[in-house]
């Protein structure tokens, strides 16, 4: 993962204008320019950890099938309350699938849109979310920036689907794209997401983290931290409410329109929170 310590918000800006140009010149081998871009994650704090939900809720590792029965525990009663109804596999199904795409990328990723409500709603979950918007991943990092952080971090990330291994026991990281029914949020904040997995000697697929994905994948997979100072947090978010990326925007919520005019009143005119 490479590090770059910027000075300040204008140093951000000029990053994302020489990835820009990165991800234009990238070529595939018949010359033809990759479509596939940069997705964007904002922390408040730098040295917070890439971490899912389900890493934060589970000591140990799961399995994808184990993982997968946890979730449809969930299933009917969130039918019931909710009117929703998600036609997924079964758990054997689901298996029978693992079993095939074991040295695969899993692009095909079942019941994804229902994966992906669940990680909307608070349930753990391996899917770690980013979006195609690095001003949107700003604003998540100076929204509330973590007590004692000096510096916020927005990562950049670009996979190389054709370098990817399929070997056992090798981490790959899977990149879920924007089209699922999921929570209005999920298209509100340009969300896509991404899981890591490993197969063991065994050919059981599990969930590894991002960090230590980050560590073994090829070096064709960019992944760079952008440290910004908490010093830059005014004009970030001032900028950012210009270009209407704001609570309210992102949310859509009541909760979310009382915190954007608090920010956009108060503090953005020179009042601290």
């Amino acid at each position: 993962m490479e590090r770059v310590a910027l000075a300040c918000w204008d140093d951000f800006e000029a990053q994302l204008k020489k990835l820009d140009e990165e991800a234009n010149a990238v070529e595939d081998a018949r010359g033809d320019v990759r479509a596939s871009g940069y997705l964007f994650r904002g922390h408040g704090d730098a040295d917070y950890p890439l971490q899912t939900s389900l890493e934060r809720f589970f000591a140990r590792p799961l399995s994808l099938a184990d993982y997968y029965r946890l979730a449809l525990v969930a299933k009917p009663r969130l039918e019931a309350f909710t009117g929703r109804r998600w036609e997924l596999p079964s758990q054997e199904a689901y298996a029978a699938w693992l079993e095939g795409a074991a040295g695969s990328t899993l692009d095909d990723y079942p019941a994804y849109d229902y994966l992906a409500y669940l990680r909307h709603h608070g349930f753990p979950s391996p899917l770690l979310d980013w979006t195609q918007s690095p001003y949107v991943a700003a604003f998540f990092a100076f929204r509330y920036p973590l007590p004692g952080a000096k510096a916020v971090a927005v990562y950049a990330y670009r996979d190389a689907p054709d370098a990817k291994t399929a070997s056992s026991g090798a981490a790959r990281i899977h990149r879920q794209g924007p089209y699922v029914s999921s929570d209005k949020r999920h298209f509100l904040q340009q969300s896509q997401y991404t899981f890591c997995t490993r197969t063991d000697d065994a050919g059981v697929v599990g969930y590894i983290g991002h960090e230590q994905a980050f560590r073994d994948v090829s070096p064709a997979d960019r992944i760079r931290k952008f440290l910004i100072p908490l010093s830059a947090r005014r004009q970030a978010l001032m900028q950012l409410n210009r270009m209407n990326i704001n609570a309210f925007s992102l949310f859509g919520s009541e909760d979310s329109l009382v915190e954007t005019i608090a920010i956009s009143d108060i503090y953005l005119r020179g009042g601290d929170l």
